[in-house]
């Protein structure tokens, strides 16, 4: 059993992918920047090549130390809206011999209610992280595939929130 390997294996993965990065970290611009109740404004992208990269440069450790967490982290969203994935090991199953087991892995995606609100966020997060695991090849001895995705019914105040999981055989060794 690896489940340890397969984490890092997945997180690695992940934490390359600046789309992914940008969608976690950049945020939409406020109508009123002075005003820290403004609300948030249609029509910046951040996807826009005029962004710097994220996954090259200096901040990236500290970019990912907030949101992408390899454990079910949740008790410091109070007040500074950012976007997160948790992920972590969830239900290991015995196939029909002991040498495979079928091990589920579980994204917890959370977004400020006010980001989401602007441009879809948690939907196109999620929609990005389903191109990146589903049906690939990114840890373990099979395709990864998609188990059940639903809402989290019980988010921090003013999050959102949309748990996926998603399979794949596991080998013993």
């Amino acid at each position: 059993m690896n489940l340890r390997q397969n984490l890092i294996d997945i997180y690695m993965k992940l934490s390359v992918n600046e789309k992914l990065i940008r969608l976690l970290h950049y945020r939409p611009p406020k109508l009123d920047p002075n005003d820290s109740k403004s609300p948030y404004s249609l029509g910046d992208d951040p996807l826009s090549p005029s962004k710097h990269d994220l996954v090259t440069s200096k901040e990236i450790l500290n970019i990912l130390n907030q949101v992408l967490i390899r454990t079910d982290k949740t008790f410091d969203l109070t007040t500074t809206p950012i976007n997160r994935i948790c992920m972590y090991a969830g239900t290991r199953k015995p196939q029909h011999n002991y040498f495979s087991n079928d091990q589920d892995f579980v994204f917890d995606v959370y977004v400020h209610s006010a980001l989401d609100e602007v441009d879809l966020r948690l939907t196109w997060i999620c929609d990005t992280l389903n191109e990146l695991m589903f049906n690939k090849e990114v840890t373990g001895a099979s395709k990864i595939k998609f188990v059940i995705g639903h809402n989290i019914a019980t988010t921090p105040k003013n999050w959102v929130g949309y748990k996926m999981v998603y399979r794949f055989i596991g080998l013993e060794d």
